[in-house]
C-alpha cells in the first residue's frame, strides 16, 4: 500500500512541478512556447512506439498517396505529349493539374498525420480510462462485498443488494467497453501502419503549445483559403480562357454550312462527253453539319463548366472562411478551459500530502484512499480529453484541408 501512496504523491508532484514546462498527457506536438504536465512516463524505451514512427509508417502505407504518385507520373508524361502538339490551353491545364496533384499529395500527408495522431491519442486515453475504471471496479467490488455482509445480517434488504450488484455490473461493462474499444483502435492503427501496435507501449508525452495567429485573423483566414483553393481557381480560369477561344472561333453560334458550297460538291467527268458534272456530297455535308453542332454543344458544356465552377468556388470560399473564423474562437475558449483544468489539478495536488497523512494515521479507509487516487486520475483524463480536442481544433484551423485530404 505504501507503494501506491508514494505513486500517488509522485503523480501530484509531477503535475505541480511540471505545469509550465511539459506534460505527458497526449501525443500532440505544437510549435511555440510549451506548457507541460506530467502523469506517468514510459520506462521501457526498447518497447516505445513514438508518434513520429507511426506517422512515417502510415504515410508509407497510405493507398491514396500512392494514387497521387501515379497521377503525378501521368501528368509528367503528358508534358512530353504536349511538347509535340499545338494545344497551349491543354498544356497549361496539364501543368496546373500536375501542381494540383502535388499539393493534394502534401495535403494527404497532413491528413494522415492528423488521423494517426488522433488515433494514437485515443489509444492513450483509453488506456488511462481502463486504469481508472479498474480502480472504480475494485472499489465497487469491495463495497458490494460489504453490502452482502450487511444483507446477510439483515441490515439491508435483498432488493437493495441487487441494486448495488447491478451498479457493479454496470462498472464492469464500462471497463470491458474501454478494453474492447482500445483493441479496436489498436487494430485500426495496425492496419494503417503495418505495425503490430499491441506489442508496443505508446509515448504519452504531450507538448501543449497555445496556438496564436500572429497577425490579423481575417488575413490569416484569407491566406489559408487561397492556399486550399489555389489550383481549383486556376483550372476555372483556364476553362474560361478556353470559352473565349471558342467564341473567337464562332463556336458560340450555330452557323450551318450551305449545301451548295463547292466543298460539299463532288465533281465528276462524263467519260463520253468530257462534260463536268457537280453532284451533292451528302457524306461530307452531313459531317460538316455534325462538326458545327458538336462544336456548339462543346462550347455550351465548357461555358457551363466554367460558370458552375466559379459559382461553386465562391460558395466554398465563403463557407471555409466562416468555418475558420468560428474555429478560432473555439480554440481560444478551449485554451481557457485547459488553463482552468491545470489550475484545478494544482489545487488537487496540494491536498495529496494531507490525504497520505490521513491514510497513514488510519483516518481514511482503503476505499476512501482509492477514490482519492481515482479523482486524480480523472483530472488527468479530463485534461487529456480537452488537449485532444484542442489539437483537433488547432490543426483543422492551421491546416483546414486535413479533414477532406483523402477525398
Amino acid at each position: 500500500m505504501k507503494k501506491n501512496i508514494n505513486k500517488l504523491i509522485a503523480f501530484g508532484i509531477g503535475l505541480s512541478v511540471m505545469v509550465g514546462n511539459a506534460v505527458p498527457v497526449l501525443a500532440v506536438d505544437y510549435k511555440g512556447s510549451s506548457t507541460n504536465v506530467a502523469a506517468g512516463a514510459v520506462t521501457n524505451d526498447n518497447k516505445v512506439l513514438t508518434l513520429n514512427k507511426v506517422i512515417d509508417a502510415a504515410v508509407n502505407n497510405d493507398e491514396q498517396i500512392k494514387v497521387y504518385n501515379s497521377q503525378k507520373k501521368y501528368y509528367k508524361d503528358m508534358q512530353d505529349y504536349y511538347d509535340e502538339v499545338d494545344d497551349d490551353n491543354g498544356e497549361d491545364k496539364n501543368d496546373v493539374n500536375l501542381k494540383d496533384v502535388e499539393q493534394s499529395k502534401n495535403f494527404r500527408v497532413d491528413g494522415v498525420e492528423y488521423e494517426i495522431t488522433n488515433l494514437y491519442n485515443d489509444i492513450l486515453l483509453l488506456q488511462k480510462q481502463i486504469e481508472l475504471q479498474e480502480i472504480v471496479v475494485n472499489n465497487k467490488s469491495v463495497e458490494t462485498e460489504q453490502y452482502r455482509l450487511q444483507q446477510k445480517h439483515g441490515l439491508i434488504t435483498s432488493l437493495k443488494l441487487e441494486e448495488y450488484e447491478q451498479e457493479l455490473q454496470k462498472e464492469k461493462d464500462t471497463l470491458q467497453n474501454y478494453i474492447n474499444n482500445k483493441k479496436d483502435s489498436e487494430k485500426k492503427l495496425t492496419s494503417l501502419t503495418g505495425i503490430d501496435v499491441s506489442k508496443y507501449k505508446l509515448n504519452d508525452t504531450l507538448q501543449f503549445n497555445p496556438f496564436r495567429v500572429s497577425g490579423n485573423v481575417d488575413d490569416y483566414v484569407e491566406e489559408k483559403v487561397n492556399i486550399m483553393l489555389k489550383y481549383k481557381k486556376e483550372i476555372i480560369d483556364l476553362t474560361k480562357d478556353k470559352v473565349d477561344d471558342m467564341e473567337d472561333e464562332d463556336k458560340d453560334e450555330i452557323n450551318m454550312p450551305s449545301p451548295s458550297d463547292s466543298k460539299y460538291q463532288t465533281v465528276t467527268i462524263d467519260p463520253e462527253t468530257g462534260e463536268k458534272k457537280s453532284e451533292p456530297n451528302k457524306t461530307a455535308y452531313e459531317a460538316a453539319c455534325k462538326e458545327v453542332l458538336s462544336g456548339y454543344v462543346e462550347y455550351l458544356e465548357t461555358r457551363k463548366g466554367a460558370e458552375t465552377g466559379e459559382y461553386q468556388l465562391k460558395a466554398q470560399e465563403k463557407q471555409a472562411k466562416n468555418q475558420l473564423r468560428s474555429a478560432y474562437s473555439t480554440i481560444l475558449d478551449m485554451e481557457n478551459q485547459m488553463n482552468q483544468i491545470i489550475a484545478k489539478i494544482n489545487t488537487t495536488n496540494k491536498n495529496l500530502a494531507n490525504i497520505k497523512l490521513q491514510y497513514s494515521l488510519g483516518l481514511m479507509t482503503t476505499n476512501q484512499y482509492n477514490k482519492a487516487v481515482a479523482d486524480c486520475m480523472q483530472a488527468d483524463i479530463g485534461l487529456r480529453q480537452l488537449a485532444n480536442g484542442y489539437y483537433k481544433a488547432a490543426t483543422a484551423f492551421e491546416k483546414p484541408w486535413v479533414a477532406s485530404s483523402g477525398q
